[in-house]
């Protein structure tokens, strides 16, 4: 394959949030922003933090002569810090409306995407996990030809 969506995001999401500030992101990828799935807070991984994750891709063409399109799901989790709410919905709600439409190419040199969508109309609130911070998750689609 020739893109790698939840590193591409990650990426792409670094490199805009350097260039935008906002006050309620600071975002830097390998420090509070990581390509992968969730991590336990602890071991150079903080308690406030974002995690892209592919979760599933779908192959819609392959009768063209070109390469096929793929749309690749990256679910991009968010996890505030033990009890502030107001803080993790924050940055929640500023990384979906940061991802929603943003230009992102491959880190490897491929073809960009050519749409990247939320797939809900805002974060999922997902609650607390067991050590009370609060988790938001974005479900992301990113369309590529492979």
């Amino acid at each position: 394959m020739s893109h790698r969506p939840n590193i591409d995001l990650a990426t792409a999401l670094d490199a805009f949030v350097a260039t935008t500030p906002s006050p309620n992101i600071t975002l830097t990828l390998g420090t509070n922003l990581f390509a992968g799935p969730v991590r336990p807070p602890g071991d150079g991984v903080p308690e406030q933090a974002v995690f892209a994750n592919q979760t599933s891709g779908e192959l819609i063409d392959t009768f063209r002569d070109s390469a096929p399109t793929r749309i690749a799901t990256v679910q991009v989790r968010v996890r505030g810090n033990p009890d502030d709410f107001a803080t993790a919905e924050a940055l929640a709600r500023d990384v979906w409306a940061r991802i929603h439409n943003l230009s992102v190419t491959s880190v490897i040199g491929a073809l960009p995407y050519m749409v990247v969508l939320n797939v809900d109309g805002e974060p999922n609130n997902l609650g607390q996990d067991e050590k009370e911070h609060w988790e938001f998750s974005i479900n992301v689609e990113m369309t590529y030809d492979d």
